[in-house]
């Protein structure tokens, strides 16, 4: 997920340098350890990705929710991995214990983390387009709200994990 409007940063973040090395690079190097396609949520074309499929969003300025559908429509794969580009400190342990409670009954799996889902670091059904397309037909954006329609497996992230600690502002950045 590359494809926000980064409004309290000021700029794209994908490219600010966390510990000088761009924040991008951490989400991308996580994924391409589990996935065989990865597929970039963003609608502006990043030279960086070139060897990369970017996904522009089909429906436009309902936040992330539009990125997770555009790219679920073009996903080869019954389950994907959904990681944000603004989490500079993730390295897929957590991945693994997502991937771990996968089950065939289970729409998706998301941490969570002190009682709060983190949907942009989890793993969802291809088969949840009808559930977004509902969302987007209520003009419900919220992935909170979205959630609540699938059967979700929550994981609970342990205290001090510091692979969710997304990057938001310039003081959070600095």
């Amino acid at each position: 997920m590359c494809g926000g409007k980064s409004s309290r940063m000021g700029k794209d973040k994908y490219a600010l340098l966390f510990n000088s090395i761009p924040m991008y690079k951490p989400a991308l190097s996580t994924l391409s350890s589990f996935c065989n396609q990865i597929l970039i949520s963003s609608n502006t074309k990043f030279p960086e990705f070139a060897n990369h499929t970017i996904v522009e969003d089909e429906v436009k300025e309902i936040g992330p929710m539009g990125g997770i559908y555009s790219c679920l429509k073009m996903s080869k794969s019954s389950y994907n991995l959904v990681l944000a580009c603004d989490m500079p400190l993730v390295n897929g342990d957590f991945m693994s214990k997502l991937i771990d409670n996968l089950k065939d009954e289970y729409d998706a799996v998301v941490p969570q983390f002190k009682g709060r889902p983190e949907p942009l670091y989890a793993i969802y059904k291809s088969t949840i387009l009808l559930n977004i397309e509902d969302c987007i037909r209520k003009e419900k954006y919220a992935l909170n709200y979205l959630l609540s329609t699938l059967n979700v497996c929550y994981v609970q992230v342990e205290e001090g994990c510091t692979e969710f600690q997304n990057i938001n502002t310039p003081q959070e950045l600095r």
